[in-house]
């Protein structure tokens, strides 16, 4: 069992295996465990009703609010059923590799994933995303999803076996983080902390000067300077709440929340 924390990761993945460029002993179920554990309760299931409700505001996040579709349900239905898959084959003690980055998200996907399976003895393996990419450019490297599938082999060199004693002490970071049950969880430093939710303030006010913005052009700026690898929900939630306490209005209103034009007051 291949597990991965993106639907393009898995994506990725299923290309490598189908145009031959992976081939080992994982051989079974590509899963998406895409749930955004770096954000809201992580104390509840992760496909319970609250996180679902969360996974759909992220859905529509370029929206002012939460449409009347069914656009969502397709989605969800791939979370869920990847999930279940996830839990019955963790319950069969299946070999499992893991593909995982420094995205709070893939930590916090990699932690919960690594506690689940450590429960039922499965041989775990890791491989985990530089920070950089190779060459003289320094590109950061977010998320595997970014990576070509005929890439993908020359990151096995470094996939190691995750050994009892780190699944103790990653099961034990987890639980800390889900008593402790912050708002958001940021990669600080290289350690996944708890933060409040107006932790990305400072970075969104670096951009922001006098004048009018598109939404879609300040999130793109922010994620230009700042290599997060967070969702764009997470600013754009940031926005409208600087919209709700006054420190940002409505410039000019569009349809979609992305292409509205705001400023700062």
């Amino acid at each position: 069992m291949e597990i991965v924390f993106g639907f393009a990761e898995k994506g990725i993945l299923k290309r490598a295996k189908s145009e031959g460029y992976l081939t080992s002993d994982h051989s079974g179920s590509i899963l998406s465990l895409n749930m955004g554990l770096d954000i809201g309760d992580i104390q509840k299931s992760p496909v319970d009703n609250s996180r679902r409700h969360l996974i759909e505001e992220s859905f529509f996040s370029d929206q002012w609010d939460i449409p009347n579709s069914n656009e969502f349900l397709e989605h969800w239905e791939k979370i869920q059923a990847d999930f279940d898959t996830f839990l019955e084959m963790a319950n069969s003690g299946t070999s499992v590799r893991i593909w995982y980055s420094n995205a709070p998200g893939s930590l916090c996907g990699y932690m919960y994933a690594v506690t689940m399976l450590s429960k039922f003895n499965c041989r775990i393996s890791a491989v985990h995303l530089p920070c950089y990419g190779d060459g003289e450019s320094l590109t950061p490297l977010i998320d595997w999803g970014n990576i070509q599938p005929e890439s993908l082999p020359s990151y096995l060199k470094d996939e190691r076996e995750v050994p009892l004693h780190e699944q103790k002490r990653v099961s034990a970071l987890w639980e800390k983080l889900r008593e402790e049950n912050a708002p958001l969880r940021a990669n600080v430093n290289g350690y996944l902390i708890g933060v409040p939710k107006n932790f990305y303030d400072s970075l969104i006010f670096s951009k922001l000067d006098s004048s009018p913005f598109e939404v879609a052009d300040l999130i793109l700026s922010v994620f230009k300077s700042f290599p997060l690898g967070i969702s764009d929900y997470i600013i754009a939630e940031r926005l409208k709440e600087l919209l709700r306490i006054g420190i940002l209005k409505i410039h000019t209103k569009k349809t979609r929340f992305y292409n509205s034009i705001l400023q700062k007051l």
